[in-house]
């Protein structure tokens, strides 16, 4: 990681280490960090390498599941610097690699125990929606 990173980093931490996900979530900063991030996503390979790291999650834990979030953690923790510091690099592979190798660890745990909704890395399963109910509905 060059020094201007790392120097870049250090600032965003001094500026929001004690801020809440919502505080953060709101600033500028991060509104602009957000974007970048969704533009570097659209790469067609990464988002097949995505796919299949949800599919093996789904097979690790046996069963369907609904939204998947990836949480850095703390900001002035390792989890969250690693998580900044992909996101100042600029540099695309690293922040797709730093979200794959993310899944990857989550996958390791929940095939260890599928009971999980909470891998220790930050990466979290929401149970499946509940199927819509059929409708009542009399034959003709």
């Amino acid at each position: 990681m060059s020094a201007a990173v790392r120097r870049k980093v250090d600032d965003f931490i001094r500026r929001y280490k004690d801020a809440s996900p919502e505080e953060l979530m709101k600033s500028a900063e991060m509104v602009s960090l957000t974007k970048q991030f969704e533009e570097r996503m659209e790469a067609p390979e990464f988002l097949s390498e995505l796919e299949k790291r949800i599919s093996a999650i789904t097979a690790a834990r046996g069963k369907e599941h609904g939204m998947l979030t990836i949480s850095g953690g703390k900001l002035d923790e390792p989890e969250g610097r690693a998580w900044l510091e992909a996101m100042f690099s600029d540099d695309a592979d690293l922040l797709q690699e730093y979200l794959l190798n993310k899944l990857d660890g989550a996958i390791f745990e929940f095939a260890f125990d599928p009971t999980l909704e909470n891998a220790g890395n930050g990466v979290k399963v929401e149970g499946a929606p509940p199927p819509a109910p059929a409708a009542n509905k009399m034959p003709d």
